[in-house]
Formats: structure tokens, C-alpha cells, sequence
């Protein structure tokens, strides 16, 4: 029987982007299929009834008959590199879409102009810096107005049953959803600033939400507050779902999104209900709704965005009942035109200055890079802070990489040597990088690869993959041009691009101080370590001492 790390595996190498995920994709006919809506871990169910034996769901749009059909999923699935036989198990989902077409009625209907129908889900306040209330709700509810951006300050509607609405909130920050056909989106979510003082943490008299509930598990009963009454669902089917081909429509236009890393539940909202708070049974926040399947369909699922990974994101925390003292004392602004922001991420932005930060991080350089850091400091503060990973955790895990990789903070490209060519230290007896020639787990399969996509940047970059994927997650294509990994500007948000893909797993090792595990998630070994340990560790006693 295949276990919770074989499918978390399974779903990851059939999720990769770039050459290596396009190859493997190929071999399998039935997620090139039209229908093909996307996988998840949950538990086989046999007429409606479960068996106990953990899965790799395939979600797709109708199920058909398997007799002859080459694009049938296969009961077993085989992968390269895992030993592990995955079951699988099919549900027909229809095509799923983001559920923000019709209004959540009873005082807890939201929009803003030009956009349509959500759900305000919960009260939010920013873990460190200047206080205040924000509403918390999905991005694709106030982010996008007729499916462009909405600008900061923009108004936020509460829409009474009969129609009637008033402005409570200001669009503060939202995380942009990923339209790219090859991306995913790992939030959606968005914060606005409350501008008006009838407002309430108080959720149909049962107070605000306890807590967060990081880690739901298969089978457990969750709640949701929609259309002012709480509705119950059966069970969690699936986690760490990935979701593909969501349909957003705003009139005539349509747009198609990937989630991945979403929870998911049999089917209990409706249209309206995006953004809905989803608790569990010791009234505990789980995350957001952010949209459906077909009712009509054998298996539809409701899609849930998890809780503390928005929250990380923005640098905010619920409103909770041991809280409530202390933010129901905040005075809202009443100023929709000109909104707070209420802290990038948690005690970064909010507390240190650019400058401070320059020389906070010059203790755990040699002198020789402080030119550097003064130089490049900025770019990979932005970076970072577009990725939402400005705290001190995730700032002291990016300046501690680039000292145990390029340590005189600067982009560099990664010279020749023992562990990238064969007959280094012997001067024309062959190919400099030749090492990183044909290597599938870097995706380099042309002539040429291993010196053209070497390590470069901040995070010394290394790989046709590499270059593929993260230049598509931040816009630059660096298959054309592998130098721009070099830029300062762009090797800054290539850092915090390829930090924020391994996030979960970086703060897990830092919390239970496994630094070598931590720097095997960049390194992919121990290289370097022993810098990596000193700077941090140099820096987050300064750090500690000196932040408040």
C-alpha cells in the first residue's frame, strides 16, 4: 500500500513545470485529455463508500468506459524514481469554477465595483507593526474588477438582500492570481482595511474563530458560514489538491486557472460563497472557499485555500477570542481613498527601515561585501517582499543562502570545478561543466545545457528546468537569456521565487531548528552549511536584539 509520501510525491513529479514534468505528462495520455481537471491525495471510495486505502485522486470532467481506451487512468500508476505502486481512484467533478456568481445573501454578501459577488469570510489584524481591522476574503472576489487588477483603495461593498450596499472596507493588498496556462496558484486570497465602526468579529453568535487548524486531516467534518446560517459538510476528501483548468468568468470573458496545494470537501457551496470562512468542529479556521464543482456531477468538490498560508502571506493574523481585546479597541480608518498597509509580511516592513536592514545584514558578511550589500540589498528585500516572505524567518534564510552560495553578495556565475567537470584542474582534456551534460534531474537534454544553464545568481541557478520554471514564475525568460539570472534585480526575485516554492517545508526546519535539512532544500546537500549556520545565526542574534 502506498503511503502519504509516495502520493505527496506522485502528485509533485506529475506537477512539475518545464521539460522534466512536460516528458513525464507525455507518457501518461489521460492528463493531456481535455477533461482532465486535476489530482489530490484522499481516500478510495467504492459506491459512495470508503475503503480506507489512501489514493492519488484523478479528478475529471465525465466519467467514460475504460474498455480500449488508451487515455483511461490506470488503476496502478507507475513513476520513474518512485518504488512505490500509487492506486488510484477517478471522481467526476464537471468542469469546476470559481464560485462568485451569485450573491451570499443575509449581511454577508461583499463586491466591489465593476466585480462580482463573494463572501466576507473572517476579521484579520496585522501580527506586527500599526494596528487596525481588515476584512479577509478570496482575491478573485475583490482583487479583480471584470478580470483586471483592482487598484489599492478600492471600495468594498457590503450588499444587503434587498439590493442596498454600503462601503465597509478598502482594498488593501490582494496575491495576484496565476493565468498562466503552466502556473499555479498557491492563494488566493486578499485583505481591505475596514472603514466604517459597524463592523463585528462575531460570527452568528458563535464569536469570532478560536484558532487556526494548520493541518486538516481526511474525514475531518467541516463548517462553513454562508448565506447566514452554518452549513455542515460530510468529510475532507483530499489534500494537497491540484486543480487544473478553473474557469473564472466575469460576463463574456473567461479566463482558466491552476490551484495547487488546495484542500478539498464534498461539494456544499454554492455560487456567492468565495471567500466563506471554513472552520472545523472545535470552531477553528481551516481556510477559504475558493470555488466548485458542478452540483449536477458524481463527485463535486468545494475547494478550500488553507488558512495559515494565507495568513503567512500577508502578515496577518484572525481575530480570534483570545484577541479580541486587543483589536476591538483599534479605531477603523474612515478613509477609503487612502488605506494602510497593514504590514507586508510579519515584522520585516513594518519595523526596519532599508538601511537597517543593510546593516543589520552586514554582520554576517566579510567586510568586502558591504559595497555589495549596499548595492543589492534592495532588490532582494523587493524580491522577497513580492513573495510575501519579508519576516525575519524567511530574510534570514535568503541572506544566509547567498553567503553559503556566492558570499560576497553578488550574483555570480559558478566557476568550473570538481563537482561540475570531469577533468577539472587538467586544462584541455575536456569540456568545462560537462558534469551537468544530459542530467534529466536538472532537465538539461541539448548539447550545450550544462555550460549554458549553470548555476547563476543569488541562488546559483542550475538547470534547463530551473531556468524554465522560475523564470516563468516571475515573467523573464531565461532560456533565451540564462545571463539575466545575473542581473541584480532579477537574481532578487529569482531567490524569493525559488524560496517561496519550498516555504512550508524551509519554516518547518527552522522552527525545529534543522538547518541542515533547511539548506539541503536549496543545496539539495550539505554544501556550504557551515557558512549558511554562521550567518544565520550571526545575523538572528542581532537581529533578535535589536528588532522589536
Amino acid at each position: 500500500m502506498a503511503c502519504e509520501e509516495d502520493i505527496r510525491s506522485a502528485i509533485e513529479a506529475l506537477s512539475q513545470l518545464g521539460p522534466a514534468g512536460d516528458a513525464l505528462r507525455a507518457a501518461h495520455p489521460w492528463m493531456r485529455n481535455e477533461g482532465f481537471r486535476g489530482l489530490a491525495m484522499g481516500i478510495n471510495t467504492v459506491n459512495g463508500n470508503s475503503t480506507g486505502e489512501l489514493v492519488l485522486k484523478v479528478f475529471i470532467d465525465r466519467k467514460l468506459p475504460v474498455d480500449g481506451d488508451e487515455d483511461a487512468v490506470p488503476a496502478i500508476l507507475r513513476l520513474p524514481g518512485l518504488d512505490a505502486a500509487i492506486p488510484t481512484d477517478v471522481d467526476e467533478v464537471g468542469e469546476p469554477g470559481l464560485q462568485f456568481t451569485q450573491p451570499a445573501a443575509g449581511g454577508t454578501s461583499i463586491k466591489i465595483e465593476g466585480g462580482l459577488h463573494g463572501t466576507f469570510g473572517c476579521l484579520v489584524t496585522p501580527r506586527r507593526g500599526p494596528s487596525g481591522l481588515f476584512l479577509l476574503t478570496s482575491a478573485h472576489v475583490i482583487g479583480y474588477s471584470r478580470l483586471r487588477p483592482a487598484a489599492p483603495g478600492t471600495p468594498v461593498f457590503e450588499v444587503a438582500r434587498n439590493g442596498d450596499h454600503r462601503v465597509i472596507a478598502a482594498l488593501t493588498a490582494y496575491k495576484p492570481l496565476n493565468f498562466n496556462p503552466a502556473g499555479l496558484t498557491q492563494i488566493d486570497a486578499a485583505i481591505a482595511r475596514i472603514t466604517t465602526p459597524a463592523i463585528t468579529a462575531d460570527i452568528d453568535g458563535r464569536g469570532p474563530p478560536k484558532g487556526v487548524n494548520p493541518s486538516p486531516q481526511i474525514g475531518d467534518k467541516l463548517f462553513a458560514y454562508v448565506d447566514g446560517a452554518w452549513k455542515a459538510t460530510t468529510r475532507v476528501t483530499t489534500l494537497n489538491a491540484m486543480l487544473h483548468k478553473i474557469r473564472m468568468q466575469d460576463g463574456t470573458a473567461v479566463r482558466y486557472i491552476n490551484y495547487g496545494g488546495m484542500i478539498t470537501c464534498n461539494a456544499f457551496t454554492k455560487g456567492g460563497d468565495s471567500g466563506a470562512l471554513i472552520v472545523d468542529r472545535y470552531h477553528n479556521a481551516v481556510g477559504l472557499v475558493v470555488g466548485g464543482d458542478h452540483a449536477d456531477r458524481a463527485d463535486p468538490q468545494t475547494y478550500i485555500c488553507p488558512m495559515d498560508r494565507i495568513l503567512q502571506h500577508f502578515g496577518v493574523e484572525l481575530v480570534t477570542r483570545d484577541s479580541i481585546g486587543r483589536t476591538q479597541g483599534a479605531s477603523p480608518s474612515t478613509s477609503a481613498s487612502t488605506p494602510a498597509s497593514p504590514v507586508a509580511s510579519a515584522g520585516a516592513a513594518a519595523t526596519l527601515t532599508l538601511e537597517r536592514l543593510k546593516k543589520i545584514a552586514k554582520t554576517g558578511f566579510d567586510r568586502s561585501a558591504a559595497r555589495n550589500i549596499d548595492s543589492h540589498m534592495i532588490h532582494v528585500r523587493d524580491g522577497l517582499r513580492e513573495e510575501g516572505l519579508d519576516d525575519r524567518d524567511m530574510i534570514l534564510m535568503a541572506l544566509a543562502t547567498i553567503k553559503a552560495e556566492t558570499a560576497g553578495f553578488v550574483p555570480v556565475s559558478e566557476p568550473p570545478h570538481r563537482y561540475n567537470t570531469s577533468k577539472f584542474g587538467r586544462p584541455g582534456q575536456g569540456a568545462d561543466y560537462d558534469l551537468y551534460e544530459d542530467r534529466g534531474n536538472l532537465g538539461n537534454t541539448e548539447p550545450g545545457d550544462g555550460k549554458r544553464f549553470r548555476g547563476r545568481g543569488f541562488i546559483q541557478l542550475t538547470g534547463r528546468f530551473n531556468y524554465d520554471e522560475v523564470g516563468g514564475r516571475i515573467g523573464v525568460d531565461l532560456i533565451a537569456d540564462p545571463g539575466r539570472a545575473n542581473d541584480p534585480k532579477t537574481a532578487g526575485r529569482i531567490l524569493a521565487s525559488f524560496l517561496k516554492q519550498r516555504e512550508g517545508r524551509i519554516r518547518a526546519a527552522l522552527t525545529e531548528d534543522r538547518m541542515a535539512d533547511a539548506r539541503a532544500l536549496v543545496n539539495g546537500g550539505r554544501h556550504g552549511l557551515e557558512r549558511f549556520e554562521t550567518c544565520y545565526d550571526t545575523v538572528a542574534d542581532v537581529w533578535d536584539r535589536t528588532v522589536v
